[in-house]
């Protein structure tokens, strides 16, 4: 996907721009065919539990 379409399917950088540095920055490592590691986040035990 280009950037372009990551912004009109997913609205990324499309109001103030403060994040599309950064989301350019890691739509691009994503592309770049480098491997990319995927980060899975589990909600800790305390917020689980309440």
């Amino acid at each position: 996907m280009m950037f372009e379409d990551i912004q009109m399917e997913y609205g990324v950088a499309t109001q103030c721009g403060k994040c599309e540095d950064c989301a350019r920055s890691m739509w691009s490592e994503c592309c770049s065919g480098s491997s990319v590691a995927h980060v899975h986040y589990e909600e800790p035990a305390s917020k689980i539990a309440a």
